[in-house]
């Protein structure tokens, strides 16, 4: 690499560092409130209906469906994503191919089209390609192997790689050279490699586009990205199953709540269960939920803090009501009792 892209890629990387803290920051002020939220009782309607919601067999089936959706998904991006990246960085800082036969991504135009002052030496030669193209390079073992006007890869004399034509062959007291020009440009290249700077020997075949992402991966800003994507990846990851077991804590505690009883007699066939709890109805049965509905009447059934269960047991339908308090400033959620017989 070249001072100038070491420092292009540090730039860039305190750029990316710079906003992964500042989104690490805010997630965490999000989940941090979301904890609150659920741990003081704020969602409680929200985390009940969520749960009755997953319990219908029509909601576990698209549940089923979607998690086998985003698993061959995240398994199919990564399989490309993971060896694509390596191949770009393989090739980004040690600029050769892996293979006997070999893939590199074209970064510019200079093999594109015939320039007219080429044209006396490319009559028959039309295997160019254009800029994002990924070509297909054999690997040369001996300068035997080369002749005039193949399309050879190299590295220049500043470390970067060039793809471009052999225009002449030179023999300076027994050192081979190449002079060699790109079939767009006008002029030859200053640098003249020799055979140790040879990466490899062009096929003729070549993929159009697929070197874009190939070239983005190999630039600062492609290799921050990559790495900011694990990072956020990762991050919101570990937070968000921290919410959802503190979600999942609260809504064991609302259903222990709304299922306990004092064990006295016995539940037969004719069971019913009411839970007033914010302004709504929560009906239960034998069978379980039955329905949630809005109460229209104004009440103590209707105080924000209190949540009140209507239990109907017995063929006899003897009711018993049991009012649970769910303190506001009592970040646990204390609760309390009473009960009353009818």
């Amino acid at each position: 690499m070249s001072s100038t892209d070491i420092i292009a890629l540090i730039v860039t990387l305190v750029g990316v560092a710079a906003f992964a803290a500042v989104f690490t920051l805010l997630y965490l002020s999000y989940s941090k409130s979301a904890i609150e939220q659920t741990e003081s009782g704020k969602r409680d309607i929200e985390l009940i209906d969520q749960a009755l919601l997953e319990r219908t067999e029509k909601f576990k089936r698209k549940k089923k469906i979607a998690q086998a959706f985003k698993s061959v998904l995240f398994i199919v991006t990564m399989a490309i994503l993971i060896p694509l990246f390596l191949f770009s960085l393989y090739d980004r800082f040690f600029g050769k191919p892996l293979l006997e036969n070999s893939v590199m991504a074209v970064a510019s135009g200079s093999m594109s089209v015939k320039n007219k002052k080429n044209e006396s030496y490319l009559t028959g030669y039309d295997n160019q390609f254009q800029t994002f193209d990924m070509i297909v390079l054999e690997k040369v073992d001996s300068v035997a192997e080369l002749s005039l006007y193949d399309v050879i890869a190299f590295k220049d004399d500043t470390g970067r790689t060039i793809i471009h034509r052999i225009i002449l062959v030179e023999n300076n007291n027994g050192k081979i050279t190449f002079e060699t020009r790109g079939d767009a440009n006008e002029a030859s290249d200053t640098y003249h490699p020799e055979f140790a700077d040879v990466l490899g020997k062009y096929t003729g075949q070549h993929i159009p586009l697929l070197g874009m992402p190939v070239c983005f991966l190999q630039s600062a800003s492609g290799i921050t990205t990559v790495l900011a994507l694990f990072y956020c990846v990762f991050m919101i990851d570990t937070i968000s199953k921290k919410i959802e077991n503190v979600e999942k804590e609260r809504v064991e505690k609302l259903f222990n709540i709304i299922q306990s009883h004092d064990g006295e007699g016995s539940v037969h066939a004719v069971f019913k269960e009411t839970i007033y709890y914010k302004g709504f109805a929560y009906v239960f049965d034998e069978n379980g939920f039955v329905e949630k509905t809005e109460i229209l009447q104004q009440g103590e059934m209707l105080e924000e803090d209190k949540m009140l269960k209507v239990l109907e047991a017995g063929e006899d339908k003897t009711s018993k009501e049991i009012i649970i308090e769910t303190r506001k400033n009592d970040a646990a959620g204390t609760d309390s009792g009473t009960e009353k017989n009818s």
